[in-house]
Order: structure tokens, then C-alpha cells, then sequence
């Protein structure tokens, strides 16, 4: 049987032992691996975020930034900048080409490490011009698609002055005489890196 005083004395004979620490612990951001910087994205392979419903205009987008001889080797580089048209009554005074051309170098940056972009810039752009696309609603795919083909043609148009041109009529002539007369009279208006082209045609009434 221990003793008043021996069972007193225990406790502290156990803790005797362990000394203060000499210093603070180390801060537990000390035992964290910090993550390694993101690599960039492959350049193309950036996705676009909706802004609302705006899947309709992504899906155009992706489209044309998957073209490679007018982003890659048009846009991305710059040389659209030397065919800019600022003066075309029917163009945007380079703003259209401008805003695509802007977007389309963010996703095709070798360098950026997001892998989706918010295409704000350009979607105001397109509303000034075209207030049926302001707002967050869905559209017609196809409509903006055509509406910045069109922009991108006019703002990039070699043409500087368009000649006034009268069409004429067939008159019973051949369809490949009407044709090259009606792509040369287009030619001479339109000249951009924006192809358009003639198909033809032929309604049957029975």
C-alpha cells in the first residue's frame, strides 16, 4: 500500500521527464506540397462558357475556330489587321474583326492555362450591331452564324469602293454564261478571306 506521500509524488515524477519545447512548431502551411503551375492548354482545345443560353453561339464559334487556314494563318497571326476595312458603309468599322480575332487568339494561345473562356467582349459586340442577339435567350444557330460571316466579310472586304453594277437578265442564255457573268459581277464587289460562292438552282413547278 503506497503512502500519502509516495502517490503525491508519482504524478509528478511522471512529467519530470518531458521538457518545454525549445521552439514553436513549424506552421502547418510548412507540411503542405504547393500544387505545380497548370500547363497551358493545347491551343484550340479551349472550351467556351455559356453565358446564359448561349450554346447556340458557342457551337458557331467552335465551328470557325476550327478552320484552320482563317484562324490559324489569318487571324491568330495578325494579317487581317492589313486588310481591315474601316470605311465600308456596309461593314462594322473593324469591330466585328477585331472582336473574333481577339477571341479567337485566346483560344488558340499556347501559353494561357484556362481551359474555357467567357466570351463576353464578343457577344457585346454582336449585340451592338445585331440587338436581336443582346440578352441571355437562345437563338437560331445558323442566323448568328451567318450574321458574323457576313460582318467578318464586310469589315475584311479588299474592295475599298464598291462599283455600281447593273445585273442583267438571262434572256434564253446558257446557265454556265449567266453564272460566270453574275460571279465576276460579285467579284468585283466582294473580296475577302470570306469565300462565297454561286450554287445553283432549279425549281420545278407540276
Amino acid at each position: 500500500m503506497l503512502s500519502a506521500t509516495s502517490a503525491s509524488a508519482a504524478p509528478s515524477s511522471i512529467f519530470s521527464s518531458h521538457t518545454a519545447p525549445s521552439a514553436a512548431p513549424p506552421a502547418w502551411s510548412s507540411y503542405i506540397t504547393p500544387a505545380p503551375p497548370r500547363p497551358a492548354v493545347k491551343p484550340g482545345l479551349r472550351g467556351l462558357q455559356n453565358l446564359g443560353n448561349t450554346c447556340f453561339m458557342a457551337s458557331a464559334l467552335q465551328c470557325m475556330s476550327n478552320t484552320p487556314y482563317l484562324i490559324r494563318d489569318y487571324l491568330v497571326p495578325g494579317k487581317w489587321q492589313a486588310e481591315v476595312n474601316l470605311d465600308n458603309p456596309l461593314g462594322m468599322q473593324g469591330a466585328m474583326a477585331q472582336a473574333f480575332a481577339d477571341l479567337m487568339a485566346q483560344m488558340w494561345s499556347e501559353t494561357s492555362p484556362a481551359t474555357a473562356i467567357a466570351p463576353r467582349p464578343f457577344k457585346a459586340t454582336i449585340a451592338r450591331f445585331a440587338p436581336q442577339f443582346s440578352g441571355y435567350a437562345q437563338h437560331d444557330s445558323q442566323e448568328l452564324l451567318g450574321f458574323l460571316l457576313d460582318g467578318l466579310h464586310e469589315d475584311l472586304n479588299r474592295v475599298k469602293k464598291k462599283p455600281y453594277i447593273e445585273a442583267k437578265d438571262a434572256d434564253g442564255r446558257p446557265d454556265a454564261e449567266v453564272a460566270a457573268e453574275a460571279w465576276a459581277m460579285h467579284r468585283a464587289r466582294n473580296d475577302s478571306i470570306i469565300f462565297a460562292t454561286i450554287i445553283p438552282s432549279r425549281l420545278i413547278l407540276s
